[in-house]
């Protein structure tokens, strides 16, 4: 059975077919470039065959076709580079930084190419933009990656029957409120804040590792009702008592509900507390 013929390329030839082109003519010195053309036609299926002199050009740049790096051979001319030092800077500063599984992100490698060029003394130094990053990482093959890692397994088995457990406990607590007005339904969901964790995501020529996180965190409690009417005051849990920015003040003295303890978690006694205080304010408002 034939193989499917390839559709018909109508746009310009790719880095890697003249490349190929040059490899051709090289291999047959005999060969015109007018029947280079034509066979660059049939062999790429090509709507149109090149032009002679587009033919000659390239045979004539044909090394500078095979020296391309991957991420050039797939695109239809060259990429300049107006700074090689400064881009060799950022791209080794970039390897650096995937060694050692630091999380990069678009704005850290402009605002780090911007230190490069000040270092370089660069009489034109270009403007660090969106089209330049976008310009960078398409010249490196470099992409925004998620870093793997430190990821829990996932339990899976009796899933079906603890689905189950949940919708019947749910429309029981459903049939209780229904006596209830919105505004005196209550619900309080906390939350984790990791204030020093690095993104997730990273810029990179590679897929990377993920590295241990740094899992400080603040614990915050949000409060509301049902309808939205009373928005109660969040609480905050740390790890130290009087942390530093406090300047020897409390929470309570800065003006806002904070508690703590060693690992920053909720617990039974700060959730007693925390009940008292929404049923003061709310028996106040009466």
């Amino acid at each position: 059975m034939p193989l499917p013929k390839k559709p018909i390329q109508t746009r310009r030839l790719t880095n890697q077919q003249k490349a190929d082109i040059g490899k051709y003519a090289a291999a047959n010195p005999h060969k015109t470039e007018t029947e280079i053309a034509d066979w660059s036609k049939q062999f790429f299926n090509l709507q149109n065959a090149p032009h002679r002199t587009s033919i000659g050009r390239i045979i004539k740049r044909k090394e500078e076709f095979e020296n391309l790096p991957i991420q050039d051979l797939a695109v239809g001319r060259v990429r300049t580079v107006t700074n090689p030092a400064l881009e060799s800077a950022v791209v080794n500063w970039i390897n650096q930084m995937e060694y050692l599984k630091a999380p990069l992100s678009y704005e850290i490698i402009q605002e780090k190419a911007k230190q490069f060029a000040i270092a370089l003394n660069l009489t034109k130094v270009p403007v660090f933009s969106n089209g330049w990053i976008q310009s960078f990482n398409k010249r490196n093959g470099l992409k925004q990656r998620l870093q793997h890692g430190e990821s829990g397994d996932s339990r899976m088995e009796g899933i079906e029957e603890r689905l189950a457990a949940i919708k019947e406990r749910i429309a029981a607590i459903k049939e209780r409120i229904a006596a209830y007005n919105l505004c005196d339904i209550y619900n309080m969901d906390e939350t984790g804040l990791f204030y020093m964790m690095a993104p997730g995501k990273t810029i990179g020529s590679r897929q990377i590792e993920g590295a241990k996180k740094d899992k400080t965190r603040i614990t915050i409690a949000f409060t509301c009702n049902a309808d939205g009417s009373d928005r109660f005051v969040p609480m905050f849990i740390g790890h130290a008592e009087k942390p530093r920015c406090f300047q020897k003040k409390t929470g309570e003295e800065l003006g806002f509900f904070y508690k703590s303890n060693k690992k920053a978690w909720m617990t039974s006694e700060f959730f007693d507390i925390f009940l008292h205080r929404l049923c003061n304010v709310n028996t106040s408002k009466i």
